[in-house]
């Protein structure tokens, strides 16, 4: 699930890859995305879903088990998040 920050319920772009419902779906209002799944030909081919914020701030919902890259734009550095 993604949730807007902002004390808007508008606002923010997003663009996402690899999901069942990709960010063309997304809400323009309230929560962008409720409950999405990996596309399952994503799944079965290993290949890594990506959600780029392009403007705006959000919070990304996950699996406990999930693992997280995450890459500031305003630098060239990744880091890794086992959680």
């Amino acid at each position: 699930s993604v949730s807007r920050t902002t004390s808007s319920r508008t606002g923010g772009a997003l663009r996402s890859e690899g999901l069942l419902w990709e960010y063309d779906h997304f809400r323009a209002e309230g929560l962008p995305s409720i409950s999405n799944r990996i596309n399952p030909a994503c799944y079965a081919q290993k290949k890594p879903v990506t959600i780029t914020v392009e403007a705006g701030e959000f919070v990304l919902i996950t699996p406990i088990t999930a693992h997280l890259k995450k890459f500031l734009a305003d630098s060239a550095d990744f880091s890794d998040k086992s959680i």
